[in-house]
Parts: C-alpha cells; sequence; structure tokens
C-alpha cells in the first residue's frame, strides 16, 4: 500500500507543475509564424503581450496568497538571471510571517531596501504585532505602519509586478496575501545635469537634461511653476518598456493637438524605443522628407519657451534629448541667445543664418551652371583667370566639385566618430593639408576649393544638426540637375524643393507656417524678431487656448516713461552749494 503524500509534498508538485506550465507558456513558437506574433501593441501604447510571452496569458494571472506559488511564478519568468535578488524575510516577533522581496541588483538604491523595507519589517514591525490596530488588516498595517517609503504602489497582477521589478521597483509578498506591494527603490548610476553639448549659447542656461528622465520632467517643473503643467507617462516597446513623458501646459496648447500627439505613440507597436529619435521617425508626418518635422534638443530653456508657447514636449527616458511638436522651418533657425540678446542684435544674426542657409544649398550648384554652361555671365575680369586655371585641370567642374565635396563631408563624419579632442584637429588640419596638397598637385582649381570652404562654414551656422544635415544631402541633387540643366536645373530643383517644404506639415500646422499660410501677427518672431514687448501673444498659428502672454502695456517704450527725462534731482555737490549761498553765501551764517 502507497504512503500518501505530505502537504509539502503536494505543495512541492503543485509548484514543479506551474514551473512546467510556464516553461510551455514562455516557450518560441514552432509554426511558421515568428516569435511573439500576434500579440498586441507595447505596454501602454498597443496593449497586448507582457514579457513576450504570446497572448500575454501570464502578465494576466493574479496574485496569489500562496507566496511559494508567487516565487515560483516570478523565479521562471526572470531566471536564469544571476542579477536578480530574492530575499525571504520574517515579518512580526511572534506570528514570523513570511515574505519575500524581490530587485534588481544594479538598478535600485540598496540602502532603501536596507533601511526603509528590510530593517523597517523584520525589527520595527513586532512593536505593532500581536495587536494590529483595530480595523486593519495585515497587508493595511505593512503598507501604512511598516513601510517608510514616500511610494509604495499595490498590484494585484503579476504582468504589473514584472514590469515594475524591471523598471527598478521592488516587489514585496507576504504569505497569505493576495497583493504583490511595490515600493519605489529606483537609484542607479546617472550623468549629471551638464552643459550641453550640442546647442551652445552665449547668455542662456548652462544646464541641459540627462538620460533619466525624472531629471528631465524635474528641470522642467522647476522653470514652469504653473498648477497646470501636464506631465503624462506611458511606456512604449513590447521588450524596452521605455518610459515616454508628455509635457504641455493646458489651457495653452491646442487639445487637437495634444490628443494628435497621444493618439501617435499609443499607435506605436515595435519591440524597442531606445531614443527619442525612434519616437520622431515613427510620429512625423512624412517620413519621406529629409527635413525634420520634429525640434529635438537637450536645453531646458527652449523646452521651457517651447511649452510655454504652446507646444507639446516628448522626453524619453535613457536619452537627453527631447521632441517638440509641433515643429516649423523657422524655429530650426532660431537659438535662446535670439531672446536674451537685444531685437536689434537678433534680427541680424537671424538674417546671417538664412543667408548662410542660402549659400550652403545653392553656392555649389550655381558654380557648376556657370562653368559648365553659363561661361558668358560670369564677369571678364573674373573669367579670364578662371579659364587659365582650369586649362590645365584633369576633370570637369561637376567632377572636381564632387570630388572636394564628397571629401569634405568624409572628413566632417570622421571628426564626429573621433574622440572628442582627436576629431576637430584631425578635421581642420585633414581639410587643410588635403585642399593644399590637390590645388599643388593640379587635381583641383584653388576657386573650388574655396567654394567648397564657404559652403562648408555655412553649413555649420545652423543652430539644428537635422536641418543642417538635411540641406546638405539636398545639395548633391541640385549639383546633379545643374550638371545637367544649368541654371535651369537649379530652378526646378528650387522650386521641386519649394512645392515639397509648402506641402509638409507637423501635426496639423503648415511647415511653413506663419509665412505659409501668413499670418500677420506671427511675422515678428520669424526671419526677424521685434521687441519682446511687441510680442504680447503667442504664434496664432500654433492655435493656443490662451493667446494672451503679455499684458497690454509692459514696457517703458508704451508708457511713455524712456521718452521723458527722469529728474534726480541735482547732485550732491551742487545741491550743498546751494543751499550755502542761500544761506549767506559761503562761510555766512544763518543767524540773524
Amino acid at each position: 500500500m502507497r504512503r500518501p503524500k505530505t502537504p509539502a509534498e503536494l505543495k512541492r508538485l503543485r509548484l514543479e507543475e506551474l514551473a512546467g506550465e510556464i516553461a510551455a507558456e514562455l516557450a518560441p513558437p514552432t509554426g511558421g509564424g515568428r516569435a511573439g506574433e500576434g500579440a498586441g501593441g507595447g505596454a501602454s501604447g498597443g496593449g497586448g503581450g507582457r514579457m513576450g510571452d504570446p497572448g500575454g496569458q501570464i502578465g494576466d494571472r493574479p496574485v496569489s496568497p500562496d507566496l511559494d506559488e508567487n516565487v515560483t511564478l516570478i523565479k521562471a519568468l526572470l531566471n536564469p538571471s544571476d542579477d536578480i535578488v530574492f530575499r525571504e524575510i520574517s515579518i512580526g516577533h511572534e506570528q514570523h510571517i513570511r515574505a519575500e522581496i524581490v530587485f534588481i541588483d544594479g538598478i535600485v538604491d540598496k540602502s532603501t531596501i536596507h533601511e526603509h523595507v528590510m530593517k523597517s519589517l523584520m525589527l520595527h514591525t513586532e512593536r505593532i504585532f500581536p495587536a494590529p490596530p483595530r480595523g486593519k488588516g495585515l497587508g493595511d498595517v505593512i503598507k501604512e505602519f511598516s513601510l517608510t517609503v514616500g511610494e509604495v504602489k499595490t498590484s494585484t497582477k503579476m504582468g504589473d509586478v514584472i514590469d515594475a521589478v524591471l523598471n527598478s521597483d521592488t516587489a514585496l509578498f507576504i504569505d497569505g496575501v493576495p497583493i504583490c506591494y511595490i515600493v519605489n527603490t529606483k537609484g542607479w548610476e546617472h550623468r549629471s545635469v551638464q552643459e550641453p553639448n550640442i546647442e551652445s549659447a552665449v547668455r542662456g542656461a548652462r544646464e541641459g537634461f540627462n538620460e533619466v528622465l525624472r531629471t528631465t520632467t524635474a528641470l522642467v517643473r522647476r522653470r514652469i511653476k504653473d498648477s497646470r503643467l501636464r506631465v503624462k507617462q506611458m511606456r512604449l516597446g513590447r521588450r524596452t518598456k521605455t518610459d515616454i513623458a508628455v509635457i504641455y501646459l493646458e489651457g495653452v496648447a491646442n487639445e487637437q493637438i495634444v490628443a494628435e500627439v497621444f493618439s501617435r505613440l499609443r499607435d506605436i507597436d515595435v519591440d524597442a524605443v531606445l531614443d527619442t529619435g525612434h519616437l520622431e521617425q515613427l510620429i512625423e508626418d512624412n517620413p519621406y522628407s529629409p527635413f525634420p518635422q520634429m525640434q529635438a534638443t537637450e536645453r531646458t530653456d527652449k523646452v521651457g519657451a517651447s511649452i510655454l508657447e504652446g507646444k507639446v514636449a516628448i522626453a524619453c527616458d535613457t536619452t537627453p534629448f527631447v521632441l517638440l511638436a509641433p515643429a516649423t522651418l523657422w524655429a530650426f533657425y532660431q537659438t535662446s541667445d535670439d531672446y536674451f540678446e537685444r531685437w536689434i542684435i537678433a534680427t541680424f544674426v537671424r538674417a546671417l543664418r538664412f543667408l548662410a542657409l542660402v549659400t550652403a544649398l545653392v553656392l555649389p550648384s550655381l558654380y557648376v551652371s556657370l562653368v559648365a554652361f553659363h561661361p558668358e555671365m560670369i564677369p571678364a575680369k573674373i573669367a579670364l583667370p578662371l579659364a587659365g586655371i582650369r586649362s590645365g585641370l584633369p576633370f570637369n567642374a561637376v567632377l572636381e566639385l564632387l570630388i572636394l565635396e564628397l571629401s569634405v563631408e568624409t572628413l566632417r563624419e570622421a571628426s564626429v566618430r573621433l574622440p572628442g579632442p582627436i576629431g576637430p584637429t584631425i578635421g581642420i588640419v585633414g581639410a587643410i593639408v588635403i585642399g593644399e596638397a590637390a590645388i599643388r598637385a593640379g587635381l583641383v582649381g584653388p576657386l573650388a576649393v574655396i567654394l567648397v570652404a564657404t559652403t562648408t562654414i555655412a553649413s555649420f551656422v545652423s543652430p539644428s544638426y537635422s536641418a543642417g544635415i538635411a540641406v546638405r544631402v539636398l545639395r548633391f541633387p541640385l549639383i546633379a540637375l545643374a550638371a545637367m540643366l544649368g541654371l535651369v536645373g537649379v530652378m526646378v530643383g528650387i522650386i521641386a524643393i519649394s512645392i515639397h517644404v509648402c506641402g509638409l506639415d507637423s501635426f496639423g500646422v503648415p511647415y511653413l507656417s506663419p509665412i505659409v499660410p501668413l499670418t500677420t501677427g506671427d511675422l515678428k518672431d520669424t526671419a526677424v524678431r521685434l521687441p519682446l514687448w511687441a510680442m504680447k501673444m503667442r504664434p496664432l498659428h500654433l492655435r493656443p487656448v490662451d493667446v494672451r502672454r503679455m499684458a497690454q502695456s509692459v514696457s517703458a517704450l508704451e508708457t511713455g516713461r524712456a521718452a521723458k527725462r527722469i529728474d534726480l534731482g541735482q547732485p550732491a555737490s551742487d545741491r550743498d552749494k546751494g543751499a550755502g549761498e542761500g544761506a549767506g553765501g559761503p562761510g555766512g551764517g544763518s543767524g540773524q
């Protein structure tokens, strides 16, 4: 006769069966479909499967009151991983209630776990037991009286628990309680707030975002202390589960733009979101355009100013760059310094930037068209020396320019990829050495080298890397059109680019706003910038809810104070002298 199995053996068998069921559910599909096919979108994005299991059955499992069953489930999902820590503890002085804490080593603050979770539960909780407050269950006592942490959440789904542990929180399971307590113990090594490397400024802030999402939102809140500033978080990516924050000012940002941003983000269904560059490519209006339709920045002042104008900011964990939407062409050629300097200086600098834009885009193609097709348009004083120089060159104007342009682009890319101190040096020295050697060898003419150098410098003037590289790319089609059709080809290319840009939108806002379509009130801050006191309204092309950002009269020029000479009275020496003369002259007494 077989000996009946003990309760411990039955429990062990049940746990083994549970582990086998989980392993079978997590096994990759054997059919022709791809792994994970049929699952929904990422968490908080398009919905769907968790932890890579097809269908999300494991994520929908409830938290069991049996501690061993919960631990078996967690271990089956996360093991074998050596950085997952399971720590069994005992709560209470006499009851010895079993509990288990689960966290990932390296991405949590261990001091918080030791002092405010383990120490509180193992040592301080004995003061509450065996007589807990009336009407309080075991779970309520643990949450309200034992855990001395600022943020404690509860969950009854294993999927939420797994996501929390992977997101640097600590999970607390208590035997007999069908609830998991999720303790905020985030803490990892990260870069401190530093000066932005890409977007430098003369008078702007010296602080930029870093790779921690909560630091990004805190820096924005530090600049905009408004109760209606909204920070809405979601997670995107089936496997990365990256935290995304949408930041906007309620009552200022257009509600339709905000709704469109959320709609596009929720439609994202991908395995990984590693940077805001991924988001930009997934939610932009025209993915086939070389022009950026969202503005990426790591400057806190630019993000704050854009939110106050009515734009929406999209921040992503693990990257310092924040996206701003909607974006117009003019926004890519504006900097923070434009608003910190006087308006005359800002307008002059902006004019230089747009002149550099035209130079970088058109100058090489104009050179090719004039030399190859229309030499009669070149003045005689320039044409004769140019003809003498070009007579001994082995390449025509098109090949000569393409060789130089490609060489400069290669040097530029090499200088970016090389280590910091070496990169700029290689770029400058390489350009000088190659240009000088090419001229001495008779491969290219000095005029072409000067022209390519001017074009390269002009392309560096663009404050935005994305906008600058778009102009650099479009140079080559224009050179090809100039080589085939001369000035006619250049005009055809410019017209095609203009038509394309006029047809672009960014979240419903025309790309060339406020010029196409014309919004006269917004022309104060496009290619020119009028004084700050003249810009009382927010950009109307963004359709803000609250259009006014300034009182009716805030400037000394408007109130007339600056036009008047302020009477500060006489200088002290003159005032004393007059007082002395009125009292009987110098040295005179006042007594009679």
